[in-house]
């Protein structure tokens, strides 16, 4: 990393300071960091949900889980360092833009300064390990996992959603430049497309309808209203349906496949009864709605 130096007083002593230059070098860098730790998370759920449906219970150490901690893992260093940098900045008297990340915030009595969206998807990755300990600590306690409703599970899909939530705030900040605009269309793209994660929690309530519909109808639509707001063009919600299709058909192909892989590879066969429907996550993408408000969606391990 570049950094300019400063002398201080008489002495030859020089310290590093990080500059405003320096942080508007590596702000696209950053945001597009904490956009690859989603997109390595989202491929570890739909491999490890397909996992369960096709193959059966797994233990904590699988390499789906691999990709999941290690999407989260990715964000919250990228989003540390962004905000030790803000900081660094700050500190040397430095005004960083408000188009780094958001609207900066103070954060532990002002010893830090932290942009909005780092400072989202930084707590929100942070908490996502933090939860993966405790889904260490389930497995430990009842073995298996054989069922997706349990409370760490809902806890990490939170978790990862605030992640997504401060990747689109970082972006949106940045939307002036081409960069930015690409970048929160595709973070916006992923979120719709992973939207009917969290909804299912509400599949043990056992209501009349179906949640996953109801979800998507609420949440994809309000994502491409938001995203033609902000980037006040109508071929941006255009835009973020064709990233949201390449998704679904990338991940149509994967799941199933990395799943059969990788019981082929540990040597443990399919389940007896495979039901030869779409792929979990993938069906459940909102170019499916029209499907579950007909159909109901078999569900998750």
């Amino acid at each position: 990393m570049n950094a300019e130096t400063s002398t201080a007083g008489t002495g030859a002593e020089q310290t590093p300071r990080i500059t405003r230059a320096v942080i508007e070098k590596y702000a696209p860098l950053g945001a597009y960091g904490v956009l690859l730790g989603s997109v390595v998370g989202a491929v570890g759920t739909t491999w490890d949900v397909e996992w369960h449906d096709d193959v059966g219970p797994d233990t904590f150490f699988t390499l789906p889980h691999l990709l999941l901690y290690s999407g989260s893992a990715i964000g919250g260093i990228t989003s540390l360092v962004m905000v030790l940098m803000v900081t660094a900045a700050q500190r040397a008297g430095e005004e960083v833009p408000r188009w780094v990340g958001g609207v900066p915030i103070r954060v532990f009595g002002g010893r830090f300064t932290a942009p909005l969206g780092f400072l989202l998807s930084g707590c929100g990755a942070a908490s996502f390990l933090m939860y993966g300990l405790l889904d260490l600590w389930w497995h430990t306690v009842y073995g298996f996992d054989a069922v997706l409703a349990s409370p760490p599970h809902f806890a990490l899909f939170v978790s990862g959603t605030v992640t997504d939530l401060g990747s689109i705030v970082t972006f949106a900040a940045a939307r002036r430049f081409r960069w930015g605009v690409v970048g929160l269309m595709a973070q916006a793209s992923l979120v719709a497309a992973m939207t009917a994660i969290p909804f299912t929690a509400l599949f043990l309530f056992k209501f009349d309808f179906n949640p996953i519909s109801l979800g998507s109808a609420f949440i994809v639509p309000l994502v491409l209203l938001l995203i033609a707001g902000v980037v006040r063009s109508t071929l941006a919600p255009l835009g973020v349906a064709v990233i949201m299709g390449a998704i679904q058909a990338i991940f149509w192909w994967f799941s199933p496949w990395a799943a059969h892989e990788y019981a082929a590879a540990v040597g443990l066969p399919l389940r007896d009864d495979l039901w030869g429907g779409p792929p979990t996550i993938p069906g459940m993408m909102p170019m499916l709605s029209l499907i579950h408000i007909s159909e109901p969606t078999r569900p998750l391990y």
